[in-house]
């Protein structure tokens, strides 16, 4: 199915991407975020921050492609006032990442439309921002010549 193989290459992706990067954890602990999918439902444990949700939003076939829309959410924890920075800089690494890329698995391209969200209330000492991004999926084309009936 094209929206789980896309949700599964972005999560090994960002594992990648994000292997280094180490953030605050509520025991004051660092380590780098998780990567999860779906949707947060419960908390898992006292170190469930940082962490990056990748969730389906919407798929839509039309024509000749379909596209898939995602929420990335990015979550941090931090009692310093600019706590939201940590956020901001995992969204900002994820669109560079996604910019610069074009494509997740040679097959998903990454449309312009890439929108990161700043809500305006945050609940202190958690931190929250969130990616809207569209990708494209080309369905492939059947040669009938080619096609032995």
């Amino acid at each position: 199915m094209i929206l789980i193989d896309l949700v599964d290459e972005l999560k090994k992706e960002f594992e990648d991407l994000f292997r280094d990067n180490v953030y605050e954890t509520k025991s004051k602990k660092t380590k780098t975020p998780n990567i999860e999918t779906g949707w947060y439902t419960s908390k898992n444990t006292d170190e469930e921050y940082p962490y990056i949700m990748i969730s389906p939003v919407e798929q839509d076939d039309t024509g000749d492609n379909s596209s898939v829309q995602l929420l990335i959410i990015f979550a941090a924890f931090s009692k310093d006032p600019d706590g939201w920075k940590d956020t901001a800089l995992m969204a900002e690494k994820v669109r560079q990442y996604l910019e610069t890329r074009h494509a997740i698995a040679d097959k998903y391209e990454v449309t312009d439309n890439i929108k990161i969200t700043f809500p305006d209330t945050q609940p202190y000492p958690q931190w929250f921002c969130w990616m809207n991004v569209t990708f494209t999926v080309y369905k492939p084309s059947i040669d009938f010549q080619e096609v032995n009936y």
